[in-house]
């Protein structure tokens, strides 16, 4: 009987404390807690997609121009002069921060890395 009881005992503290909880969904566009390494902006429609890009430091994003006209991706940091429907352009960013871009030849154009 003493040991059904310390059994009872340990499975109530187990389901108390979390330990058979179900890891949380995540939903499109949201990550685990973990920046990627790689990430894809495309150009299209005079837009970025997605506007904003969370990657981990060290990694690579790559813009692809899908639109008809031709487009810039410009930022402090980094121009990749103009780029013709099926051009890309790629950029590592080694340090942590938040860098705004835009199209030189569009300027409502804008996108944001941010970089963690």
């Amino acid at each position: 009987m003493k040991n059904v009881w310390i059994i009872g005992s340990l499975v109530l503290i187990l389901l108390l404390s979390g330990c058979t909880s179900q890891p949380k969904a995540t939903t499109p566009g949201e990550t685990s807690g973990l920046a990627a390494k790689t990430a894809t902006v495309e150009i299209n429609n005079f837009n970025f997609i997605p506007a904003q890009v969370d990657i981990a430091k060290g990694g690579t994003v790559t813009w692809k121009q899908m639109d008809s006209y031709n487009h810039t991706v410009k930022s402090a940091g980094f121009d990749s002069g103009e780029l013709s429907q099926g051009q890309t352009f790629q950029h590592k960013f080694d340090e942590i921060g938040i860098y705004d871009y835009w199209c030189n030849l569009h300027p409502s154009m804008k996108g944001k890395i941010i970089v963690k």
